[in-house]
Order: C-alpha cells, then sequence, then structure tokens
C-alpha cells in the first residue's frame, strides 16, 4: 500500500521508507513482548493442567492429555503421503471424517435432539476439510478420500502455536482404535473441535509472501456474508489498488485535508455527518473550500454554475442526522434545536456571524441538503467525504467547535479525534455507502434528487499499486432490544479478534458491547495481549441503562472478570497529553501542534490488530454503534499503515493515558 501525505500531523510515509516497525512508539509490542506471547500461544494446549493425581469424574487419571488438534498437527508433520499408504492404518483425518459421518447419520435419526448442533456441524465442517484438503468420499469406495497436504514449510508459524516433539523428528501416531476413542471423546461437541484444527491449520499454511491473509480472509468472509445489512453490496467491499494518504490529528488537520479534497473536485462532492454546527471552524473551512474551487473555474461568475469535467454542474450533497424533537431535548435541554434541513441554516446565513459569499454556493453549485431524521437510537452516525468515486476521508469528528482550539490563548480543543485521507477504488464503495444513506433521507425545505448507488460513467478509473482496503459498514436499526452483530462492521471486528495472533489495541471514547467483550477476554485467554484506551467519563449516563449498556469502567471489570488470563489485558482511560516529552515525536512540528490542542477527552476510534490491519472510521465499540446506529468504517489491511497508524495515532495517547484501577 502506498502512503503520501502532508506537513504537520499530516503523515508523510514517503519520505519515511527508511524507517521501520522499530521506530514505532512506545505502545507498540517490543521483541520480548512478542516473544512473550508466542511463548503463551505454546503453552496453551497444556494451560493450568489438573494434578496429575487428581481423578476425574470417570475415575481416570487426569494427565496432561494432546488435543484433537495437536495430534493432527503432528501426523501432518511426522509421515509423508507415501508413508501413510504403506503403513495402511487410517490416518487422523480418516477418522475423524469417519466420526463426523457416523454422528451425522444418528442425528438425522433424531433430529428434534440434536438439530442445532448438527447445523453447527455443517458449517463448521466444510471450513475444516477445506483447511485440511480433506476430498470427499469416491463413489466406489465406503471410505473417504484424504489428500493430504505436504509437511509444513520451515518458515510457516506452527513452531508458534504447538510444540514440537523432542525425541525424533518423525512421530509415529497413536494406534487407530486408541486414536478413534480420543477423537470420539474430543468430538462430543465437534464444532469446537473442528474449528481449533482448521484455525492451526491455517496457521501453518500462512506464509510470509502474504502476512496480512490469516486476518484479512476471515474478516472479508464474515463482512460479506452480513452484506445484507450494510449499506455497500459484497462486490464494493473490498478492493486493491488503493493509496493510505494521510493520519490526521485534530480538528484543524481534520478538516483541513477535507477541504483540499474538495478543491480538487471534478464532478461531484458528497458529505455527510453526524452533527454540523453552522459557522463552526470546520464547518467554514469545508465552505471555503467551495469558494476555492468555484473562483479556480475558468469564468467564474457568483450566479453562473461551476461545471464539471461531465460538463454538468459540479454535485454538491451534505447528509447530516436529524435529530427528533425529542431526543435532541433529552441531549441538549436549554438548547434550541436549529432546523439544519434548511440550506440557510446549515450554512449559517441566520446567524448574526454569517459569511455573506455563502449564499452564493447555492447558485454555483447543484447543491443539496438532506437530513436522517430520527426520534430513537437509530441515527446515522457515519462521518465521510467522497469526491469524484476516487478520493475519500473518513473521521470519527463531527463538524462542530469543540474539535478546534479556540483563538484565545489558555483555550482547549475539548476532544482529541482522528480522520484519515485515501483514494482508490475503496472511494467507490465509500460512495455506495453515501448513496444509500442520501436515498433514505428527506428535505422539506428544497426538491431534492436521488443518487445512484453507482458510481456515473464518466467517473475516472482509478489505476494504482496500492494495498487492499475494506469498507465495514452498518445500517441503523430502530429496535431498542436488538443485540444482533449480523451486520459488515461487527462481524469483521469479531473476527479480527478471533483470528489475532499477539496484540489487539482498541482506541474508543466508549467502550461496552457484550459480544466485543466475549471476544476479547477468549483472546486474552489464548494468549493475546489486549490493550483498551478509552475516555472514562465518556458514557457515565449509562450507568443503568438497559439498551445502551454499561460505563467504561463498569465494562472494564466486566471484561477483567470474564477473562482466566487477565495479565493479558491492559486498560487506560484517557490522560492529557501535557506530560508527553517531545522525543517521542518524529517532528518538532507534530509536537508543538499536538499540545496546542491539549484535548480533554478523545473521541476517536481506532482498532490495531496485530500491527498488520487498522480499522478505523465512526463506529465506537459501545452498545450502540454495535446495534443501532449507522456505521461507517475502513480496514486497511497492509502492515505499512498499520505501523504509521501505530507511531502517530495509538503510542503517543497510550503513553500518556492512566491505568485503569482494578476492582
Amino acid at each position: 500500500m502506498k502512503v503520501g501525505g502532508q506537513p504537520g500531523l499530516t503523515l508523510t510515509l514517503h519520505e519515511e521508507q527508511e524507517q521501520s516497525h522499530n521506530e514505532i512508539g512506545p505502545a507498540t509490542p517490543s521483541a520480548s513482548s512478542r516473544v512473550d506471547s508466542a511463548e503463551h500461544h505454546q503453552a496453551r494446549p497444556q494451560a493450568e493442567p489438573p494434578h496429575p493425581h487428581t481423578p476425574d469424574p470417570a475415575g481416570h487419571s487426569c494427565q496432561p492429555r494432546t488435543t484433537l488438534a495437536q495430534l493432527l498437527l503432528q501426523e501432518r508433520q511426522a509421515e509423508s503421503p507415501a508413508t501413510r499408504e504403506r503403513s495402511g492404518k487410517p490416518t487422523l483425518g480418516e477418522l475423524l471424517v469417519q466420526t463426523h459421518d457416523e454422528f451425522h447419520s444418528k442425528s438425522a435419526d433424531q433430529p428434534d435432539k440434536t438439530q442445532g448442533k448438527t447445523s453447527r456441524l455443517g458449517k463448521s465442517w466444510g471450513a475444516f476439510k477445506r483447511a485440511l484438503h480433506i476430498t470427499p468420499a469416491a463413489k466406489k469406495t465406503t471410505e473417504p478420500v484424504v489428500t493430504q497436504p505436504a509437511a509444513a514449510p520451515a518458515n510457516t508459524e506452527a513452531a508458534d502455536v504447538t510444540p514440537q516433539p523432542t525425541t525424533s523428528p518423525v512421530r509415529q501416531p497413536p494406534a487407530a482404535g486408541l486414536l478413534e476413542q480420543q477423537i470420539r471423546t474430543e468430538t462430543q461437541d465437534l464444532f469446537g473441535s473442528v474449528w481449533e484444527a482448521a484455525a492451526l491449520a491455517d496457521r501453518t499454511s500462512t506464509t510470509s509472501s502474504d502476512p496480512v491473509a490469516y486476518l484479512r480472509d476471515p474478516m472479508l468472509k464474515a463482512a460479506k456474508g452480513a452484506a445484507r445489512n450494510g449499506t455497500v453490496s459484497a462486490e464494493n467491499m473490498y478492493s486493491k489498488g488503493n493509496m493510505f494518504n494521510s493520519i490526521d490529528l485534530g480538528g484543524d488537520n481534520i478538516f483541513k485535508a477535507q477541504a483540499n479534497m474538495i478543491r480538487a473536485a471534478k464532478q461531484e462532492v458528497l458529505l455527510q455527518t453526524f452533527q454540523w454546527e453552522p459557522n463552526s471552524k470546520g464547518a467554514n473551512m469545508l465552505l471555503n473550500a467551495l469558494h476555492d474551487l468555484a473562483a479556480a473555474h475558468p469564468g467564474a461568475d457568483p450566479l453562473s454554475k461551476v461545471r464539471g469535467a461531465d460538463g454538468q454542474p459540479v454535485r454538491v450533497r451534505i447528509l447530516v442526522d436529524e435529530l427528533g424533537d425529542r431526543a435532541f431535548k433529552k441531549m441538549w435541554p436549554d438548547a434550541v434545536k436549529p432546523d439544519i434541513a434548511n440550506p440557510r441554516v446549515l450554512l449559517g446565513l441566520d446567524q448574526s456571524n454569517a459569511d455573506p459569499r455563502h449564499e452564493q454556493l447555492l447558485h454555483q453549485f447543484d447543491f443539496e441538503v438532506r437530513t436522517y431524521k430520527h426520534q430513537l437510537i437509530n441515527s446515522l452516525h457515519s462521518k465521510t467525504l467522497v469526491v469524484d468515486g476516487a478520493h475519500a476521508a473518513l473521521t470519527g469528528a463531527n463538524v462542530q467547535e469543540r474539535n478546534h482550539p479556540a483563538e484565545q490563548v489558555g483555550d482547549i480543543a475539548k476532544f482529541f479525534d482522528l480522520g484519515v485521507t485515501l483514494a482508490g477504488p475503496a472511494a467507490k464503495g465509500l460512495r455506495e455507502d453515501f448513496a444509500f444513506s442520501w436515498n433514505k433521507a428527506s428535505n422539506p425545505h428544497m426538491t431534492t434528487q436521488t443518487l445512484p448507488r453507482q458510481a456515473p460513467a464518466s467517473f475516472t478509473v482509478w489505476e494504482a499499486e496500492g494495498g487492499g482496503m475494506a469498507v465495514l459498514t452498518k445500517q441503523p436499526n430502530i429496535n431498542p432490544l436488538n443485540t444482533s452483530v449480523d451486520n459488515p462492521q461487527d462481524q469483521a471486528i469479531l473476527a479480527a479478534v478471533r483470528h489475532a495472533r499477539e496484540r489487539i489495541q482498541i482506541l474508543s471514547p466508549n467502550f461496552n458491547t457484550p459480544a466485543l467483550e466475549a471476544a476479547l477476554a477468549k483472546a486474552a485467554d489464548r494468549g493475546v495481549k489486549v490493550d483498551i484506551l478509552t475516555t472514562s467519563y465518556a458514557n457515565r449516563d449509562r450507568l443503568d441503562n438497559s439498551i445502551t449498556g454499561r460505563s467504561n469502567p463498569q465494562a472494564y471489570n466486566h471484561l477483567l472478570q470474564k477473562c482466566k488470563h487477565p495479565e493479558n489485558l491492559d486498560l487506560r482511560y484517557f490522560s492529557s497529553l501535557e506530560h508527553l516529552m517531545p522525543m517521542q515525536y518524529q517532528s518538532q512540528q507534530d509536537w508543538e501542534d499536538l499540545q496546542e490542542l491539549r484535548p480533554i477527552g478523545s473521541h476517536a476510534k481506532l482498532m490495531i490488530i496485530d500491527n498488520k490491519v487498522v480499522i478505523t472510521g465512526s463506529g465506537n465499540m459501545d452498545k450502540t454503534s454495535w446495534h443501532f446506529t449507522g456505521e461507517t468504517n475502513i480496514a486497511l489491511f497492509d502492515p505499512q499503515a498499520a505501523a504509521a497508524m501505530q507511531d502517530k495515532a495509538f503510542a503517543p495517547l497510550w503513553q500518556a493515558a492512566q491505568r485503569a484501577p482494578r476492582m
């Protein structure tokens, strides 16, 4: 993936190609921590073994027992296909197939008792056989045909997962009867064993030529499987050939990068945000960019249309979430709700500090506004900018004054936030996301047109060498009892957590999602380091709210209770950045700009998995974003992008954070 950018807090990796992961900030896992993580994985099959002399319920000695996954791997490495053919003994794969077929046939005779397990087996069994290269049996024989893969190559990660035999490089498998007995014992619930073996086979087959495949492939499969509950079609969800342009910290840099994109527009500017504050610094930065675009147009005139490359007026569409009257009153009891659907109100023309030039935008562009109006918790929380279907920006920041430091000395920006810009076919998916939400919105003040979900043929086809990105979205859901995670955003995140091997890092203002808590606890129990950074008071009003969940401290404690290995959890709260030292930044300008922000809380949304995959956008790690609101995120499948995000965004905040107390 190519990475470019702008000066200041905007990352410019094309000038830093010589820098490697060794220069990542303090939060980057050190070599020793990665070794610790690998050692924990090695010890997992024998973690917390019972006392050797403690009998189990059946009266047998509880000696540590080799697991099905271990036997499978050992058999794969111990014997070549020719050796297995000469021995005449059934392989572990063959025995497992036989056991499955017997279990499946018995289940068919007793559908009422095993219906749930049979359906789960059906789904997992296919994945298991694909992972182990097991083919169906030929019609002329009663035994299944098993195509055994070659021995695992030397550069696989098998050694990081399962201890290897020390007595001999070749291990004879146990007798068939003992194997069959063990398989029958371990496959009373085949679902868990099958997936354990499939995951292990996946680890042994991953090579350094595609270091992200073990995360990317299951994430995409899970996300595309839930595409019906997202806003982007499965075919437009993932794309290659994208350029990761910048990481932008703080409102000034976020909206400066977006304004630069608008100035370069040729045909179309599509902007959506959760909140738009008229005459805020961010709003004026974006609107002033439209003025610059109009001024750069040949024969510019305040009353003439700015025409694009296709000869048509440049389209400008602004989509804003509009809280219903009741919801607005609850959030801001003393405020007067603005009629943001009115274009004059959105442009700030009804205020005393209005910029009169903004009136011209209604005449110079094909300018339309829509609002996504809702009364409950099903808001449109997305924040994106898409230009010409080829350039895009995503952020967690709303268009509000709170994201910018005030002009007076001593005033502070109330929230730290994060944004990214990109170019490439991923913007096509983000355009489809915008069109989906735009077509569900309305405006009583002006006539507006629907937007085709497919980009116009006149748009330039982006051709570049670059990395893979996935647009991960979620539709709003009005059901206050909804607990489903069947959507691309949630499914991709859960798949990433399930397949993580070393470290999961999360930055979110809120954290209280039960499904994510459970997945993170399991990850920590298998040796993955889990770092979570939230703002302690961000959702303190949710202490007793059964719909939107627990407060951050409550969620932290709940996660600790779920986890059998809490030593792998590091839970912290966002703290002022004033205690950071300048040497933690790559330039003095970075240090000075970030110190100018001096935020009191973090509103950024970020997830880094194994320093290989980045997920960022509008989605928080809370019940509201996971179950109710509409969200838009981007997943970057590239170690270089992950290292950049680690260095510029996560590590400085993590270093300054305060460790959460454990109750």
